[in-house]
């Protein structure tokens, strides 16, 4: 079940709401091009079947150097706004045995004629290298900020959204 923007969040749940959406937008920006191969792998698994996981989607995409493997669960926020996809109120264990069969949510596909046009609107974008910064965005070329003097290069993580 989707709420709408008049939809009155718990005050935890509202930061928590507001976190993941400015993670999502920074994440989209910094690694369009993965972002966009996860999403068609997902489009594409769910024309095909009609229903498909995160698991679907990491079977057919790498995970690129520097990037945390959590930011994959990002993939279907987009196409589930658009009302292209949606949660079916399912969720199955991860076949993949690094996830511990923790449960992960099954999606079903809403809208075929959106999820082609989908596809059709958004190509794959060239993979940007081992850099790391997508060639199709030039803001994801901004430095990052120097770290605080008192955080320890050791302590800097070495995933990058």
């Amino acid at each position: 079940m989707s709420r709408s923007s008049e939809t009155h969040w718990p005050a935890g749940q509202a930061e928590g709401e507001a976190r993941k959406r400015a993670d999502f937008d920074r994440f989209r920006t910094r690694r369009l091009s993965f972002l966009r191969g996860c999403q068609r792998a997902l489009l594409q698994n769910l024309l095909e079947r009609g229903e498909a996981t995160i698991d679907d989607v990491r079977a057919v995409v790498p995970i690129p150097p520097n990037v945390n493997p959590k930011t994959i669960g990002a993939t279907p926020t987009e196409l589930a706004v658009a009302g292209i996809i949606a949660d079916s109120v399912r969720a199955e264990k991860s076949r993949r045995p690094e996830a511990h069969a923790r449960k992960i949510t099954v999606w079903q596909l809403i809208d075929r004629h959106a999820a082609l046009a989908w596809l059709d609107e958004h190509p794959e974008i060239p993979d940007p290298g081992d850099d790391g910064e997508d060639a199709a965005d030039p803001s994801s070329r901004e430095h990052s900020p120097p770290s605080s003097p008192t955080r320890s290069a050791s302590a800097t993580p070495s995933f990058l959204f």
